[in-house]
């Protein structure tokens, strides 16, 4: 006859809880509480000198006061992108906003200063939120597509 270990089932127990706490824990991933499960409701292409803009990152910077997200989506292999907000935790605001690219970062290896990378094909005006002249007007829950041909 074999002899229970004492206080084993107890442990047992107790592994269970904490594995299953665990598991609680990583709920909120999957339950639509970050970012990414937020449909995007700007959307678009970028068009460069003729060509789809295959690198950098669409910005929108709010122009009124008391909007508090910005606009951010990375460009892909076709030059369409997809707007998110730089909050995870509310979509972009509706208001007037600049719009402008973000190059990918490239370091001058003489000058060691950022800049665009060469033969970079956005014209300089679209590369700053102070002299881009395009803006863009979002109403609250309303899709919009947002297509940008950029030309000298």
């Amino acid at each position: 006859m074999k002899t229970p270990v004492r206080g084993s089932r107890g442990r047992w127990r107790s592994t269970l809880r904490v594995a299953g706490l665990v598991g609680l824990g990583w709920l909120p991933l999957g339950c639509g509480w970050w970012s990414d499960e937020i449909p995007s409701l700007v959307w678009g292409q970028v068009v460069a000198r003729g060509k789809p803009l295959t690198q950098g990152t669409v910005i929108l910077m709010p122009l009124a006061e008391d909007t508090t997200t910005w606009g951010i989506g990375a460009l892909d292999s076709t030059g369409r992108f997809e707007l998110i907000s730089s909050r995870f935790d509310i979509p972009i605001q509706p208001g007037r906003y600049a719009v402008y690219i973000r190059p990918p970062i490239y370091t001058d290896p003489e000058t060691m200063k950022i800049m665009p990378p060469p033969g970079y094909a956005v014209p300089p005006r679209f590369l700053d939120p102070e002299s881009t002249d395009i803006t863009i007007d979002l109403k609250a829950a309303e899709p919009t597509r947002l297509d940008l041909t950029l030309q000298d």
